[in-house]
């Protein structure tokens, strides 16, 4: 696919007119339609790199003939669609299982006192497995809202104490 080609597609998708593009790469309306329609085969490296930025494709990509449509997903694109698919469930880490999921739903859906006691149970349940490393983990966990309550936080402290700082 020649470099004309490539532009007529990314012009046409973006909504652009020749006038457009002209005034983006210092070219006449005529000299665009020229590289469009193949009557200007090589355009200076200075055109196709004021393409290529604009349109946001590799400039390797638009000046291979032997590569075809579509062009490569930029930075950008890719970085749009790892968030798009984190936002979607998948995490940023990959995939999460359904449990994993479900696991994260009920913990999001907790109080801040549920939450603190959650995790200190798997810090403990992590660091020795025991019902007792559990408990400890539990304490270490109103321990953090102690110091968060110091801090003007708010914890399971303040909350018992009808929202005073204690």
């Amino acid at each position: 696919m020649t470099i004309g080609e490539k532009l007529h597609r990314l012009r046409a998708r973006a909504g652009d007119s020749y006038a457009k593009v002209g005034r983006v790469v210092s070219r006449s309306t005529n000299a665009i339609r020229d590289v469009e329609a193949g009557r200007t085969a090589q355009p200076s490296i200075q055109f196709a790199a004021g393409i290529a930025r604009h349109y946001g494709v590799p400039l390797d990509w638009l000046a291979d003939d032997a590569q075809g449509w579509p062009p490569p997903l930029s930075e950008k694109d890719k970085a749009v669609e790892l968030v798009e698919r984190a936002l979607a469930g998948g995490g940023l880490a990959g995939e999460l299982t359904d449990a994993e999921r479900d696991l994260l739903a009920a913990f999001r859906s907790m109080t801040p006192e549920q939450r603190s006691r959650a995790l200190g149970y798997v810090i403990g349940m992590r660091a020795g497995g025991s019902e007792a490393a559990a408990d400890l983990g539990a304490e270490l966990g109103e321990a953090v809202d102690q110091t968060r309550d110091e801090r003007g936080g708010t914890g399971r402290r303040s909350q018992r104490a009808g929202g005073e700082r204690g």
